[in-house]
């Protein structure tokens, strides 16, 4: 039986070519984005999308372009592994458990420094979304 999971692939892929004008192969990060969260297939939240975004291999010159083609065959499988609802409920049952005790994370003290300011000012597109050329200079 075909879902809709099962055509995530192959939609994004032509939707990302509709995008590609100049038939590169490549794409934006930001326009992947737009695609994603346009797509009638998938159901994620903004958070999630920025996830899969994170595992497009960005490259380029300028860090901010995605090579479409592996990222659509691929887009399935990232979304069955990380956000179907069974996968979702074994998250939270294991957060339930106990599985993951706070005194078992390795926190860092940052004295006085807001680290949401400091994203703040370094998101120059203001999305809430800190690109991978806005990360690097964040960093830096």
């Amino acid at each position: 039986m075909d879902t809709s999971i099962d055509k995530v692939g192959p939609s994004l892929l032509e939707a990302c070519k509709a995008v590609d004008e100049k038939c590169t192969g490549t794409i934006s990060v930001q326009q992947l984005r737009v695609i994603l969260l346009a797509s009638n297939l998938i159901m994620l939240t903004p958070l999630q999308i920025n996830f899969l975004c994170g595992y497009s291999n960005p490259e380029g010159a300028d860090g901010l372009t995605v090579e479409y083609e592996p990222f659509c065959s691929g887009a399935k499988k990232l979304i069955e592994d990380n956000f179907t609802v069974d996968v979702l409920r074994r998250k939270a049952q294991l957060i339930q458990l106990g599985q993951f005790k706070e005194k078992e994370i390795e926190k860092y003290e940052i004295a006085e420094l807001d680290l949401f300011k400091v994203f703040r000012d370094y998101d120059e597109n203001r999305n809430c979304f800190l690109e991978l050329y806005e990360y690097r200079e964040c960093l830096e």
